[in-house]
């Protein structure tokens, strides 16, 4: 350990893999539940960082080469054939396999082996790095349910990321613990997202199954931005040997103005419920006169006694449009009535209210 003066430290200015979402020089969290296509949407993000195509909200994405650690999915059947139809650059693809050769032995663990893997970034020019999934490659001696080891386990990573420019995504499953704010759903211990500077949750849409979000639960360097959804889809193709194969790729599907919580979180607030139909006259309502910002909607439903994530889900169903809206020092999400309401099929409400009535005294 030494001190520094701040004078002597040259400021530089913030550098992203994924503008908003994955930092460059430091350790990104990828949860969600099994089913949410995690893995397959990790082979997507690296397909994107091997071939430097834009990302799908048009920000520009650095092009380098990946290491893809995944313990879970067979390289030949599964990894291979996703980064193909995904579009990456196979030969910027590396994909870390037992060496049952080296003096190292055949697996590879953290902290143990980091030094090596540091190696393999500086002679690549390695850009990502994904551990599928993180408690995987933890090493036997760190219990993952320890703060502190977690941590100091971690901070080899940290540093390495710091000091190479490159960007590691930690892959991680939730816990069973519906009711618990989204930054406490990961599994493992709280060290994990604490050695993160970001997370990302990833969860089905509930007003539409066939579709997952993807969306930032911690980001400390900027403001936490909206999400990004998109649908797995089946793939087919033949290799130039003939042998058919069948994987799985996504599709993107536009951003989505949701937060974490209203992804994988349980409905929480005391007294506050509502059908969805309840929901879709109440928003219909309180954006007839015109757009309202969403945190205006959320605070009016709330005395209404309908749950935030009810008037969520209606609105994806009515094709509610959201709209960001920044002026540099205050973001927020405006809402307001498709072109066509009459698009927006749920049952009327049987019922009506003053919406003045439940403005908030904020």
């Amino acid at each position: 350990m030494r001190l520094v003066r701040a004078s002597e430290i040259e400021e530089k200015n913030l550098s992203w893999l994924w503008p908003g979402l994955i930092p460059l020089g430091q350790c990104c969290i990828l949860e969600g539940d099994p089913g949410t296509a995690k893995s397959t949407l990790t082979l997507a993000i690296a397909a994107h960082v091997s071939t430097g195509s834009r990302w799908p909200d048009e920000a520009t994405c650095p092009q380098g080469h990946v290491i893809i650690a995944n313990a879970e999915d067979p390289e030949e059947e599964v990894i291979v054939p996703r980064l193909k139809v995904a579009g990456a650059n196979l030969r910027h693809c590396h994909i870390m396999v037992p060496d049952i050769d080296s003096s190292v032995g055949d697996s590879f663990t953290i902290p143990d082996h980091v030094e090596k893997l540091e190696r393999l970034i500086t002679t690549w020019g390695v850009k990502l790095v994904v551990f599928d999934p993180i408690e995987a490659f933890l090493s036997a001696s760190v219990d993952n349910y320890r703060n502190h080891h977690v941590r100091k386990a971690l901070r080899t990573l940290e540093q390495l990321a710091k000091h190479l420019n490159c960007s590691v995504i930690f892959v991680r499953h939730l816990n069973k613990a519906t009711d618990k704010a989204a930054i406490y759903r990961g599994g493992g211990s709280i060290g994990i997202i604490g050695a993160a500077r970001a997370a990302i949750s990833v969860g089905r849409d509930k007003a539409d199954p066939s579709r997952c979000i993807m969306v930032p639960v911690k980001q400390n360097w900027t403001k936490i931005r909206g999400g990004m959804a998109f649908r797995p889809e089946e793939r087919h193709y033949s290799t130039s040997e003939g042998v058919q194969i069948t994987t799985s790729t996504i599709k993107w599907d536009g951003p989505v103005q949701a937060s974490a919580d209203d992804v994988i979180t349980a409905d929480t607030e005391p007294g506050a419920s509502g059908s969805t139909e309840e929901a879709a006259m109440f928003i219909r309502e309180a954006l007839e006169k015109g757009p309202r910002s969403s945190n205006e909607l959320f605070a009016w439903a709330k005395k209404a006694g309908i749950a935030r994530k009810t008037i969520w889900r209606a609105s994806r169903l009515m094709d509610i449009r959201k709209t960001r809206q920044d002026d540099g020092v205050n973001a927020c999400w405006v809402w307001s009535l498709p072109s066509d309401e009459d698009a927006a099929t749920l049952t009327t409400w049987a019922g009506s209210f003053d919406i003045n009535d439940l403005t908030p005294n904020i």
